[in-house]
């Protein structure tokens, strides 16, 4: 698991492949990365809390997370992600990536595919299958989000959001936004669900 926490400065993770990570429940306390708390079950391949990294040219690939984040978990953070693949990760809510609370992070000519929202255990919330957004407004430009899965009705197998994404010419297999009609999307093919 690639860890992002606290001010890293010009931090680059650029080329890498993060695949096969796991973050599951624990009993044990969590650890400090720089002053800040890590949890053990979100966050699968990459961890961001209160930080801005620039992830670049990367793939994030068949990692887990018992809660959020199989791909990328982000927290308080605004990380630059450019040119990635996120694909085949599983949690049970933001199957590729989730988004929580004041993290307006940028992501550009990214796919994120094949991932699912789904774990057997928890049967009560299975959100966005590809991306879930936690009051935070990301920015998706030129990316391709389809092909992603969840278990819980309507709850958006591309995006799930109760945020504000701005989305702009991307291509998005159904969104689900909370309020209705919340998200900012333009030059964008939507299928599906509610923009």
């Amino acid at each position: 698991v690639a860890i992002s926490a606290g001010v890293v400065g010009s931090a680059v993770l650029d080329g890498f492949s993060v695949s096969n990570g796991n973050s599951s429940i624990s009993y044990l306390p969590s650890p400090l990365v720089n002053t800040e708390s890590i949890s053990y079950d979100k966050g699968g391949g990459i961890y961001i809390t209160e930080s801005s990294p620039v992830i670049k040219n990367c793939s994030v690939r068949n990692n887990y997370a018992y809660n959020d984040g199989g791909g990328m978990y982000l927290y308080h953070s605004t990380p630059v992600v450019a040119n990635c693949m996120i694909a085949g990760n599983l949690a049970n809510k933001g199957g590729g990536i989730a988004l929580y609370d004041l993290s307006p992070a940028s992501f550009n000519n990214c796919i994120i595919t094949g991932n699912k929202a789904y774990i057997a255990s928890n049967i009560l919330s299975h959100w966005g299958g590809g991306v879930y957004i936690h009051y935070t407004n990301p920015t998706f430009s030129n990316c391709t989000i389809a092909g992603n899965y969840h278990v819980s009705g309507n709850t958006g197998d591309g995006i799930f959001t109760y945020g504000v994404p701005v989305i702009k010419n991307s291509i998005i297999e159904r969104l689900y936004s909370v309020p209705v009609n919340s998200s900012d999307v333009s030059y964008s093919y939507v299928s599906g669900g509610h923009p």
